[in-house]
């Protein structure tokens, strides 16, 4: 009897046994890894070489085959998908530059992202090791056999998951799978007319990168815009009459698709005016009494000569002609010396301004020349004839 109570007792503890160890095989195997992992970004080769290495260290979760790193430069996307046993992985073409950022996406077996971590700004100095940062990356996928339930509001997608825990009873976790991006356009700028202007633009994305910009002109007369898919874009600034104010508008869309728009405002001024220029010709010398003719000009680099206006400044008064044209014309008056004249041409441009010049006319009298006398012709007379 004692025999038999002693086999069934060693018959339950095996039993019991078994079922525990049955336990804890089945927890660990329906286990997931759910903590985050360290991703460290580095350059230990200088920017200008054609490879720029990539590492991830520390705590890989068993769920994560993939590593995906898109670095964004501001102007273009530079992506890179590598094992994650590997824990390195190479990105080729990197130019030096600032405020770059770097999207960091662990992703498993069927194409899942599971992890996700930004490294918002980062700088690459040309010559020099670079040191990208390091993040702690954090779960953004439902546990296993979940139910997702997905509200969406606007832009913003929130997902609502649920599992049923040890105990029969159902936690729940809310996760946000997109946040639009943030678009800044820079600051207002007063400008002058046929200035280069420069629209420096930037955008955020606190869960992702920003995948495009695009540059549009709201309003004002229209401009050449340059490099409007970038973040920089450039024009002219075209000529105004009076002070205009134009409004250029930048969207940003993020690697989601979600978008954000700002607006910067461009005051452009009328150009300052350019005097014109006046030339009163060269000077010369006459003798009294020729007909003498002055014939100036004028220039305006940035309008036209509207009028001119000749006037005598000093010497012997003489009458002009056509004093409101390029050329006039006297007669050089009658000396006793050599005298200089000096006259005076002021042009005067569409916006009003002038400038003036001198040109000096030196007359000298005519060279006296004698007299010439005459008795008469030779006559032949009688003694006591009267002659004349």
């Amino acid at each position: 009897m004692v025999t038999s109570i002693s086999r069934i007792t060693a018959l339950l503890l095996i039993t019991a046994l078994s079922l525990v160890l049955l336990t804890s095989c089945s927890s660990e195997e329906n286990e997931m890894d759910t903590g985050a992992f360290t991703f460290s970004l580095n350059w230990p080769e200088t920017p200008s070489s054609a490879l720029h290495k990539i590492y991830s260290v520390n705590n890989m979760p068993n769920d994560v085959s993939t590593v995906k790193v898109t670095l964004n430069t501001g102007t273009r996307l530079i992506s890179q998908s590598f094992p994650a046993t590997a824990h390195e992985g190479t990105l080729t073409g990197v130019p030096a530059g600032t405020n770059y950022s770097a999207l960091i996406e662990g992703v498993d077996g069927t194409g899942v992202t599971q992890y996700r971590g930004e490294i918002t700004s980062i700088t690459i100095t040309a010559g020099d090791t670079t040191d990208g940062g390091s993040i702690d990356m954090t779960p953004v996928a439902a546990t296993p056999d979940a139910t997702t339930t997905t509200d969406t509001t606007g832009s913003d997608t929130t997902t609502n998951t649920s599992s049923s825990s040890s105990d029969g009873s159902a936690s729940s976790a809310t996760t946000t799978s997109n946040t639009p991006p943030t678009a800044n356009a820079g600051v207002d700028q007063v400008v002058s007319s046929g200035n280069s202007v420069t629209l420096s633009g930037g955008g955020l994305d606190t869960d992702g990168i920003v995948s495009s910009y695009s540059w549009s002109q709201a309003n004002g007369t229209a401009v050449t815009l340059v490099n409007a898919s970038s973040a920089t874009a450039s024009f002219t600034a075209p000529d105004v009459s009076s002070d205009s104010t134009f409004t250029f508008t930048l969207t940003v869309t993020d690697n989601d698709g979600a978008t954000d728009t700002d607006s910067v405002s461009i005051t452009v001024s009328p150009a300052p005016n350019s005097a014109p220029t006046a030339n009163a010709g060269s000077d010369q010398s006459v003798t009294s009494g020729a007909s003498v003719s002055l014939t100036g000009s004028g220039a305006d680099s940035d309008g036209t000569i509207n009028s001119y206006s000749w006037s005598q400044v000093s010497g012997t008064s003489v009458t002009l002609y056509d004093t409101t044209t390029a050329t006039v014309s006297f007669t050089a008056p009658t000396i006793t010396s050599n005298t200089t004249l000096t006259f005076r041409l002021t042009v005067t441009d569409d916006d009003g301004a002038t400038d003036t010049d001198d040109v000096s006319v030196t007359v000298s009298a005519v060279p006296n020349s004698a007299p010439t006398a005459n008795a008469g012709s030779d006559q032949t007379v009688s003694s006591a004839a009267s002659v004349s």
